[in-house]
């Protein structure tokens, strides 16, 4: 669990270094060979977090949300590289458990998952140059049409997968359970196809 923690504050480390960050966020420092800024700086995020959002089975809510929309991202990497069979249907079948553990989150923190990451892609150009975030936008547009499709299944889904809803609107009841989880393999099937074959053109 350590592990998995100094991980995930080491991916501002990892993109500084890509020249996809603040480049003074990749420095390591000298007696301890870690790097300490991207650290430093990662922890302020995650207390910020905390401050903003009080209840804390809400923030795991929110993590578990940004811990699962890379694992959905990872598993059509796996399938693009491999182009094999098997690690192609791997790769599917973990991308529809992802969105469903995105789905479970429940509302309306998909809703507010959702608006971070749009946020992030429209605070990226800040950091990358403008011709090459245009290109990757091109190619990943799949992206941001699967966590806007994942949110309106969450809208119009099962009323039961709701914790602290502090907006005025809750789920719809329109794709009860079984039926949402068959709506939402069918839609992630949809994305998983488009971004497959979008990617594997490189």
């Amino acid at each position: 669990m350590k592990n998995k923690a100094v991980s995930r504050r080491r991916v501002a480390f990892a993109l500084a270094r890509e020249d996809r960050f603040w480049r003074t966020l990749s420095y390591v420092h000298p007696r301890y060979a870690t790097p300490s800024r991207a650290l430093i700086f990662s922890s302020i995020l995650s207390a910020l977090v905390i401050v903003l959002i009080p209840s804390f089975p809400s923030v795991i809510l929110i993590t578990l949300i940004a811990e699962f929309i890379p694992y959905a991202i990872s598993t059509i990497s796996l399938a693009v590289l491999k182009r094999d069979f098997k690690w192609i249907l791997l790769g599917y079948v973990a991308f529809i458990i992802s969105s469903l553990y995105i789905y479970w989150a429940c509302w309306p923190w998909t809703l507010t998952g959702t608006l971070v990451a749009v946020i992030s892609i429209i605070l990226y150009p800040i950091f990358v140059r403008g011709s090459l975030y245009l290109s990757e936008l091109k190619k990943n547009t799949w992206y941001i049409i699967y966590l806007v499709g994942l949110t309106l299944i969450s809208l119009l889904g099962d009323p039961t997968f709701v914790y602290e809803n502090f907006l005025p609107i809750s789920p719809l009841g329109i794709f009860l359970m079984p039926y949402d989880v068959v709506v939402i393999a069918i839609f992630a099937t949809i994305v998983f196809a488009w971004a497959y074959v979008t990617n594997r053109k490189k």
